[in-house]
Protein backbone atom coordinates (compact mmCIF):
# COMPACT_ATOMS: atom_id res chain seq x y z
CA UNK A 1 0.00 0.00 0.00
CA UNK A 2 1.02 3.06 -0.90
CA UNK A 3 -0.89 4.98 1.87
CA UNK A 4 -1.95 3.90 5.49
CA UNK A 5 -5.44 5.35 7.60
CA UNK A 6 -5.83 8.42 8.65
CA UNK A 7 -5.34 7.64 12.24
CA UNK A 8 -1.99 6.32 11.88
CA UNK A 9 -0.78 9.18 9.48
CA UNK A 10 3.31 9.25 10.46
CA UNK A 11 4.43 5.42 10.65
CA UNK A 12 7.06 3.10 10.15
CA UNK A 13 6.72 -0.75 9.22
CA UNK A 14 8.75 -3.39 9.57
CA UNK A 15 8.58 -6.04 7.09
CA UNK A 16 9.89 -9.33 8.45
CA UNK A 17 9.66 -13.10 7.95
CA UNK A 18 10.17 -15.83 10.35
CA UNK A 19 13.09 -17.19 8.42
CA UNK A 20 15.04 -13.89 7.83
CA UNK A 21 18.24 -13.65 10.64
CA UNK A 22 19.00 -10.21 9.17
CA UNK A 23 15.71 -9.60 10.55
CA UNK A 24 16.19 -11.63 14.28
CA UNK A 25 19.06 -8.86 14.63
CA UNK A 26 16.78 -6.09 13.73
CA UNK A 27 14.04 -6.94 16.16
CA UNK A 28 16.55 -6.32 18.81
CA UNK A 29 16.82 -2.65 17.88
CA UNK A 30 13.58 -1.90 16.23
CA UNK A 31 11.22 -2.11 19.54
CA UNK A 32 13.31 0.69 21.49
CA UNK A 33 13.77 2.92 18.36
CA UNK A 34 10.01 4.21 18.73
CA UNK A 35 10.94 6.14 22.20
CA UNK A 36 13.09 8.70 19.98
CA UNK A 37 10.14 9.56 17.79
CA UNK A 38 7.01 11.21 19.34
CA UNK A 39 3.67 10.34 17.08
CA UNK A 40 5.15 8.03 15.07
CA UNK A 41 3.42 4.89 15.11
CA UNK A 42 5.97 1.85 14.82
CA UNK A 43 4.21 -1.20 13.30
CA UNK A 44 5.02 -4.67 12.43
CA UNK A 45 4.19 -7.25 8.97
CA UNK A 46 5.27 -10.42 8.92
CA UNK A 47 5.47 -11.15 4.95
CA UNK A 48 5.58 -15.06 5.78
CA UNK A 49 2.19 -14.78 7.29
CA UNK A 50 0.76 -11.47 5.42
CA UNK A 51 1.78 -11.85 2.15
CA UNK A 52 -0.69 -9.72 0.34
CA UNK A 53 0.49 -6.73 2.33
CA UNK A 54 4.14 -7.23 1.08
CA UNK A 55 3.15 -7.80 -2.50
CA UNK A 56 0.97 -5.04 -2.48
CA UNK A 57 3.86 -2.70 -1.02
CA UNK A 58 6.12 -3.74 -3.73
CA UNK A 59 8.57 -5.47 -0.68
CA UNK A 60 10.38 -8.41 -2.46
CA UNK A 61 13.84 -8.73 0.66
CA UNK A 62 13.57 -8.39 3.91
CA UNK A 63 14.19 -6.66 6.18
CA UNK A 64 12.51 -3.55 4.92
CA UNK A 65 11.08 -0.50 6.39
CA UNK A 66 8.35 1.61 5.28
CA UNK A 67 8.02 4.97 6.52
CA UNK A 68 5.11 7.07 6.16
CA UNK A 69 4.38 10.67 6.60
CA UNK A 70 0.82 12.14 6.51
CA UNK A 71 -0.53 8.93 5.30
CA UNK A 72 2.00 8.83 2.23
CA UNK A 73 5.17 6.63 1.88
CA UNK A 74 8.22 8.90 1.79
CA UNK A 75 10.37 6.20 1.63
CA UNK A 76 11.86 2.76 1.75
CA UNK A 77 14.44 1.42 3.41
CA UNK A 78 16.15 -2.27 2.64
CA UNK A 79 18.81 -2.38 5.58
CA UNK A 80 19.50 -4.63 8.82
CA UNK A 81 21.73 -1.92 9.71
CA UNK A 82 20.29 -0.01 13.45
CA UNK A 83 22.31 3.00 12.18
CA UNK A 84 21.12 3.31 8.66
CA UNK A 85 17.26 3.00 9.92
CA UNK A 86 18.30 5.31 12.75
CA UNK A 87 19.48 7.85 10.23
CA UNK A 88 16.52 7.61 8.03
CA UNK A 89 14.36 8.17 10.59
CA UNK A 90 16.07 11.10 11.74
CA UNK A 91 16.20 12.67 8.11
CA UNK A 92 12.18 12.05 8.26
CA UNK A 93 10.59 12.15 11.12
CA UNK A 94 12.77 15.25 13.20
Amino acid sequence: PSSLHDDDPDAVGFITAQFCNSCSSMNTHYPRMHQSFDGVRFLRVDSTTDRSFAEQAGVDSTPTFLLYKDSTRIATVGTASPTLLRRNLEDNFT
